[in-house]
């Protein structure tokens, strides 16, 4: 068999190499210098060095006035790569003559690249980005927008980082359309930030509070995402096979056969991971009860998740009230008459009317404001 292989990955290099960066939006996220090196066939290892505690010269001392010295140690983070990609796709002689092959085997590759791979690797960098930031803020935007200055909750994300002591250069942030409208439309960004927003308005390269903005289409982030601000230092996106290729009459076929294979991963620096913040819309059942329980007694209507007022009557002095939240993550306020009541202890009831408040909701990390849902249960004591 005559089969001769053509590496456009070198062949096509340039052009390849060229769509590919102008492509990838997350690109700038990660630290290409970033030292690590591979042990085996799917382990990535990265290596930080301890640091010295300081402490006060002692003049008067007559050995180690710097203070004893202690053995610096160093910390491995092994990761292992998860992600294996390829496709192939065939090009038949029968559709272009042999002066066209080629040219179309190398145009096909790249459109592969361009609107294939690269928004996958967009999409799965963010995706990790996502779920491994150091902090995590549930809020409606929308709402806030109606009260508050959505530019404002990009400014607490921001003072959040240089909290978290991370490099004021060289945050990115990525924002949804979204956001995107809400903050255009913010009169205090427009007033406090006319360049920002003259540069964003154009469609050029923007910043908001020093930071380079990328508005990529909502799909790229997990679903109710508002924004997500990183830096370089953060993560790693280590590659180990990156590879394309065409074979020239391959057995089996009349024209071109194209492949390629990626192997690749993400991973967040367990040290590094608040150096990311991620802004999403809570999801609407992240805030409802699973179950809500007053004793034995039964509810009017019958317990639903998607119902938030009910009644009850009792003959006892006392029931304990247990509510079961469908997202750990979230806190659970009771209170009987405006009085706090701690889930899963009894409450007394009074002679008269009884109401008993369930909130379950999101706290902001910046500023207290909170995403929250409440169920009410009107309980009547009788004799």
């Amino acid at each position: 068999m005559d089969e001769t292989v053509i590496n456009y990955a070198e062949k096509y290099s340039s052009v390849i190499d060229e769509r590919f960066k102008l492509g990838s939006l997350t690109g700038a996220a990660f630290n290409d210098n970033y030292e690590y090196d591979f042990d085996g066939v799917n382990k990535v290892n990265v290596y930080s060095v301890d640091t010295a505690p300081l402490v006060d010269y002692d003049l008067h001392a007559t050995a180690n006035r710097y203070g004893t010295p202690v053995e610096l140690g160093n910390d491995k983070q092994e990761f292992t790569l998860t992600q294996d990609k390829a496709f192939t796709f065939v090009i038949d002689k029968r559709n272009l003559d042999d002066t066209m092959m080629a040219n179309s085997a190398g145009k096909a590759l790249q459109r592969e690249i361009d609107e294939v791979i690269t928004p996958m690797l967009d999409k799965y960098n963010l995706s990790i980005l996502a779920a491994n930031a150091g902090t995590i803020a549930y809020e409606r935007i929308s709402d806030r927008a109606l009260t508050e200055s959505p530019y404002n909750a990009f400014l607490n994300a921001n003072l959040t980082l240089t909290e978290n002591k991370v490099p004021l250069t060289g945050r990115i942030a990525f924002i949804t359309p979204k956001f995107f409208k809400l903050i255009k439309r913010d009169q205090i960004f427009k007033n406090g930030s006319d360049t920002a927003y003259k540069a964003m308005v154009n469609g050029q390269v923007g910043s908001v509070d020093g930071v380079p903005i990328i508005v990529i289409p909502s799909e790229y982030l997990p679903e109710r995402a508002n924004f997500l601000i990183t830096h370089p230092s953060a993560a790693i996106a280590p590659k180990k096979i990156t590879e394309y290729k065409t074979h020239d009459k391959p057995q089996g076929y009349s024209g071109w056969l194209c492949e390629g294979r990626l192997y690749f991963d993400t991973f967040v620096f367990k040290n590094k991971k608040m150096a990311i913040y991620y802004s999403a819309e809570p999801d609407p059942q992240d805030l409802t009860l699973t179950a809500l329980t007053i004793g034995n007694r039964t509810l009017t209507p019958a317990f639903d998740s998607s119902v938030t007022e009910y009644t009850c009557t009792t003959s006892d002095a006392t029931n304990t009230i247990t509510a079961t939240p469908y997202n750990n993550s979230t806190t659970v306020e009771i209170k009987h008459n405006n009085k706090p009541v701690e889930n899963g202890t009894a409450v007394t009831w009074d002679e008269e009317s009884n109401v008993i408040m369930v909130s379950i909701y999101f706290k902001h990390p910046d500023d207290g404001f909170a995403v929250s849902n409440t169920y009410i249960v009107r309980i009547q004591r009788e004799s």
